[in-house]
Parts: C-alpha cells; sequence; structure tokens
C-alpha cells in the first residue's frame, strides 16, 4: 500500500527524538532533506525515501544502500559511517531497527501519544482478544482502532486488509500510519495485536502502552526464535516497556505467568484465571452450539454473568482478558452494558467459524496451528460433538519442525480421521512439512492430500450426521504462500463448495462477503 504523507524535514524530525538515539558527531546531513517514507526496504525507496539499512537474516542491511540510492532515496541510516555516499545525508545510529520506530513515530507525531494504547501478546488468542475489547469498547461509546492478523480496522469501520505476507503487527512505519489515520477518525483507544516478531525487531519500540495484555505462552516459530528462551524473551518486551502508571493484565492459568508477572516491574499487576483465585475468574464456564457462558468472580465481589456469541470454551479467558483490560483503562466506568453487548453477535474471521449451509454436521474453520492450540481447541469440542471429528492440517513451511508429529499424535487420539495436507510451504518443499506430520502417527487413520481443495473436500464427503469436520492452521487467510507464486485460497470459501458438491446450498451462516470483511 502507498500512504500519502507530508514531507517532514530531515532536521527537524531529528530533533524530535531521544538524543542518544543517533550519533552527530558521526553523522553527515549535508544540505538536509525532505522524508515523506521510512522503509528498510530497498525497494520501496523512491524521492523523499529514508532508506534504514537494517540486517535481514540473509544479508547485511548496508549492501542494499546502493539500490536505495539508485531509486532515489533522499536519506540513508545505518549503524556504521559511509563515506563513499557524497549525495545524500548520513544519520548514523545506534540501533537500525529501533531508531526506525522512533522516526516513523515523529513522521506522524507520535500517534500512540494521543491514543490510549492496549497491547496484547501471547502464543494464541490475541486476536479474539481485541475483537472482544473492541466490541466492549463499542458498549461504551469508546471510539478506538484494531490492528492485527486479520487487518486493520479504523474507527468507522474502515478495512486495511493485513499485508501481503501475514503480518500480526505492521512494519513501524506503517503502523504509525494506521495510528495517526485513527486519530484523525477520533480513534480514543488503540487495540494492538503485537506478535514476537514485532518485539523482536523493534516495531513498537520507545512506544508506551497504558495496558499490556498477556494471553498465553506455548510452543511457536521456532523457525524464527530458535529457542524457547529467546521466544519468551521476545514475548516479555511488551512487559518490560510498561511503566508505572501502565498495567498488566496476565493469564494466571499459564506456566509461564511468573516471568511476565516480573517482568511487568512497577506496573499495576491485574490477573485472570478460570482455574485459581484472581482478580477476575470465570466460573461455570459452558459452550455449546458456537455459545458461551460462565461467570465471573471479581476479588473486589462483584458477581455477573457473561453471555458470548461466540465459543469454545476457553474464549472465556480470552473475555476475561478482555474485560481486564478495559476496566484497566476506564476504571471508574460501570461495564455492565457494554459486557451484555458480547451476547450480540461478533464476527472473528477464521476462529472457531462455523460454515453452515444446512448439512447434518458441523464444519468449523479456525486458525489453530501449534500443539497447544490442537489440545485446547480437541479437548474444548470433543464434549460438545455427537459424532466423531475429523481434521484437515497441515504445517506452515520453513517453520518449528519438532510441532509437526506432536500435532499428528494430538490429532490422532482426538479424531476418527485426519486429512494431511500442504500449509503455507513458503520457501519449504510442501512435502517436507507432510513427511514430518506422518511420522508422528502411530496407526493408519490419516490420508494424505497434499492438494488441500481436495483434502478438504475429502473431509466434508466423510463425514456422518453428528460428526464435526475441522479445517486447521490458516483460519482468516486468503493467499497460500509457495515460494515462486502466490495462490487464491481461502479455506471458508472452499468448505462452501465441498458442502455444495454435497448438494447443501444453503447459506445459515448469513455472512456474505462484504460482512465477513468487516
Amino acid at each position: 500500500m502507498r500512504f500519502v504523507v507530508e514531507e517532514r524535514e530531515l532536521a527537524e524530525l531529528l530533533h524530535m527524538l531521544p538524543p542518544a538515539s543517533w550519533d552527530p558527531t558521526r553523522s553527515s546531513l549535508g544540505r538536509g532533506a525532505l522524508i515523506s517514507l521510512v522503509t528498510p526496504d530497498s525497494r520501496e525507496c523512491g524521492p523523499g525515501a529514508m532508506f534504514v539499512a537494517i540486517s535481514g537474516t540473509r544479508l547485511e542491511g548496508a549492501s542494499y544502500i546502493a539500490s536505495a540510492l539508485c531509486a532515489g532515496a533522499a536519506c540513508v541510516v545505518a549503524e556504521n559511517e559511509h563515506p563513499e555516499v557524497q549525495d545524500v545525508p548520513v544519520v548514523v545510529v545506534a540501533n537500525c531497527r529501533e531508531f526506525l520506530s522512533l522516526v516513523s513515530q515523529a513522521i506522524f507525531d507520535f500517534p500512540a501519544r494521543r491514543m490510549k494504547m492496549i497491547g496484547i501478546t501471547g502464543t494464541s488468542g490475541k486476536t479474539s482478544t481485541a475483537y472482544l475489547i473492541r466490541r466492549l469498547l463499542q458498549g461504551l461509546d469508546i471510539a478506538s482502532v484494531m490492528i492485527g492478523t486479520t487487518g486493520y480496522v479504523m474507527p468507522d469501520g474502515e478495512f486495511f486488509p493485513p499485508d501481503a505476507l501475514p503480518a500480526t503487527t505492521p512494519e513501524a512505519f506503517a503502523l504509525n500510519w494506521y495510528l495517526d489515520h485513527a486519530v484523525r477518525q477520533g480513534a480514543q483507544v488503540a487495540v494492538l495485536e503485537v506478535s514476537s516478531f514485532a518485539l523482536a525487531f523493534g516495531r513498537v519500540h520507545g512506544m508506551r502502552f497504558d495496558c499490556g495484555v498477556f494471553t498465553n505462552f506455548s510452543q511457536d516459530h521456532m523457525g524464527y526464535h530458535g529457542t524457547m528462551e529467546a521466544y519468551l524473551a521476545a514475548k516479555l518486551r511488551l512487559f518490560t516497556s510498561l511503566d508505572e502508571g501502565s498495567v498488566a493484565v496476565l493469564n494466571a492459568d499459564d506456566p509461564s505467568f511468573a516471568a511476565f508477572r516480573d517482568a511487568a516491574g512497577c506496573s499495576r499487576v491485574m490477573t485472570f484465571s478460570l482455574e485459581r483465585e484472581a482478580d477476575l475468574r470465570g466460573d461455570h464456564v459452558v459452550s455449546t452450539m458456537g455459545r458461551t457462558t460462565f461467570q465471573v468472580l471479581a476479588r473486589d465481589g462483584a458477581t455477573f454473568d457473561v453471555e458470548l456469541s461466540i465459543g469454545p470454551a476457553f474464549q472465556a479467558s480470552n473475555c476475561l482478558a478482555a474485560i481486564g483490560s478495559v476496566h484497566a483503562l476506564e476504571p471508574t466506568r460501570d461495564l455492565s452494558k457494554a459486557v451484555q453487548s458480547l451476547a450480540h453477535r461478533l464476527y472473528i474471521p477464521g476462529r472457531y467459524e462455523r460454515i453452515d449451509c444446512g448439512q447434518p454436521f458441523e464444519v468449523v474453520v479456525d486458525y489453530a496451528h501449534t500443539p497447544e492450540e490442537f489440545s485446547a481447541l480437541f479437548g474444548a469440542v470433543r464434549l460438545t460433538v455427537q459424532g466423531d471429528l475429523l481434521a484437515v492440517f497441515g504445517s506452515v513451511g520453513a517453520d518449528d519442525r519438532e510441532k509437526r508429529p506432536i500435532m499428528a499424535r494430538l490429532a490422532e487420539e482426538a479424531c476418527r480421521w485426519s486429512f494431511v495436507t500442504v500449509e503455507d510451504p513458503r520457501h519449504e518443499d510442501a512435502s517436507i512439512a507432510v513427511h514430518d506430520i506422518e511420522k508422528g502417527f502411530t496407526t493408519d487413520h490419516f490420508t494424505v492430500i497434499e492438494d488441500r481443495r481436495q483434502a478438504i473436500r475429502s473431509a466434508v464427503a466423510a463425514a456422518r450426521p453428528g460428526d464435526m469436520v475441522l479445517v486447521l492452521g490458516r483460519g482468516h487467510e486468503t493467499v497460500m504462500y509457495y515460494e515462486h507464486e502466490d495462490i487464491v485460497f481461502d479455506d471458508r470459501e472452499e468448505v462452501r463448495l465441498a458442502l455444495r458438491d454435497q448438494g447443501y446450498v444453503g447459506s445459515t451462516d448469513g455472512l456474505w462477503p462484504q460482512e465477513r470483511q468487516r
């Protein structure tokens, strides 16, 4: 997406930044420059671009300086001097990633300072929690912007699709453009999913959060982080950045709770739980036919009932996180009316999305793609399904290979049959993930069908009355990523087509494409 931005003087931008963020004694500013874009991608450069030479996973960022200059870049940012660059300013910084975040905030006059900020992190549940927070804020007539995995929603409902590759938290320049755009529309609160990638890459460095929310922590993204310790350290950065005026809303049920509590430091901690005493405890959780009810017991003695228009049961935990975060921002407001609004239809794309075309069995499309998510989902739905479970799943390419056989074992234990298929191979041979998954099965209760469309159709055809077909891994995503091409592919639409081929042509889920996009 091309962002229209008013030009800013380079000297003005540098003056707005913390003095330690750049080194004037090593920088060569020359005659200055007008800046209208900040980017670490030389391919995006043109007149007015500030190129930030961030090193990637394969090459040093400085190796792209020549390309950026050839494209017309007006300024270069690097961690070392570059005397060979004579015609444009060179700003020398201590950390390119951190500088990228800071200068991106400055060019838009620090939009995060003009709103209350809620940052949500965790392996699972970020998107559902964000949607629940937004619904609660709507119930309080508080305008908000929501930025996360499924897209970016402005206060007036304007929708921007996510970046081409799945990007929970946009790159710093884009992120601040969306925040500034939201402020101009009257946003009072920003609800931001903050991924481990965003934290590791410094995309929110220097951005103050009024509330940090921790949903849960489990194995994921080992292909990038390498170790669970590094993955955890990235997640903790959101909470170490909180100040004494901020609130950390933490899941007391998670084994990593203590690490997040300690990371929160001097900020106020609010806990939520489905299993133990907490500031907000959920009790008597019941979920059936895509709706969930439970009771909230507050530490101050208050109790109230909650009805959610979404399932399964573990959404109660996400709801507690949402209630806690909104209360943290608005401690004097009565949330009862806002909580009542959660019973009204809430559509969260690709999160336990039930596809109903009049068939005598259930079909659910869900984003679950880790062992813990498989375990939670299978455990939650097993209690609500009269028949058997059938699962369609694969594993994204170039990611954690150790989780693949574990997912197979979990599916084997919970399901009558599994259909193992391809899921976003990216730079990896599509068959590698399939073979890794196969190794986890101890029986022959699975079929390998690399063609994902055919795998979905086979699962739907195999379903019997009372069964549930779970199409897992991609959720809301509409593009399949291969090394040399991207293919339009939406699991939800493929399920509808498969059901139609079986003679089920109703559309009782009632969600037309434009509503699903919102």
